[in-house]
């Protein structure tokens, strides 16, 4: 369930990014749906739990 998340957020992140580069190209309006600021939270919960397990991965390993 967790690196479904993870992947979401990542997704989100890039599908966002190609979004608003297109429309800035096409309409020089971009539709910024990177810069909502109800996803803010979602989005740094999912990479804070992604920070959290890699350490937790780096220190099981080592």
């Amino acid at each position: 369930m967790k690196k479904i998340l993870l992947g979401f957020a990542e997704g989100y992140f890039v599908v966002s990014i190609i979004l608003y580069i297109a429309t800035y190209l096409i309409m020089k309006n971009p539709i910024n749906t990177l810069f909502y600021p109800e996803i803010y939270p979602i989005l740094l919960g999912l990479f804070y739990g992604e920070y959290k397990q890699k350490t937790t991965e780096s220190t099981i390993e080592n």
